[in-house]
């Protein structure tokens, strides 16, 4: 499995889906200081496991997408939680598309409230849980 692929399905279809907060991805520049309102994107690959064996076996791995939500502080929890909604419509029971061989099925999503997030802002988060298959071709 490449990881790389794993990431680029992922946030292929976040960029493609969820428009209207901008997003910040791991590792990239991202100016929160001026963005209102925002989401911060983690995928946490998980434990695999064979789920057939032979010449070409097929592998499964668990894991999480996480959607940190972030709004301004004192402002009440309507807009982070429409967001969430928005992801959780996204992502409920879906198979994201396929590429190089991987299909990655999602899950239903959980809203959690998390502690205080950045200076001014109300943190919640989104884990959508995921299966990743991958069917080897040689």
């Amino acid at each position: 499995m490449t990881f790389d692929v794993e990431r680029q399905i992922i946030e292929s279809y976040v960029q493609s889906n969820l428009t209207g907060t901008p997003v910040k991805y791991d590792n990239v520049p991202f100016d929160q200081e001026t963005a209102d309102s925002f989401v911060s994107l983690s995928i946490l690959s998980g434990t695999g496991s064979n789920i057939s064996i032979g010449q070409l076996p097929r592998q499964r791995y668990a894991g999480i997408i996480q959607f940190d939500i972030y709004v301004p502080e004192n402002t009440g929890t309507a807009n982070a939680r429409s967001i969430a909604t928005s992801i959780r419509e996204l992502f409920n029971n879906q198979t994201l598309p396929e590429s190089d061989g991987i299909v990655i099925r999602t899950r239903p999503p959980t809203l959690n409230r998390v502690a205080k997030g950045p200076t001014g802002k109300y943190r919640i988060n989104v884990n959508v849980p995921y299966s990743l298959d991958i069917q080897q071709t040689s």
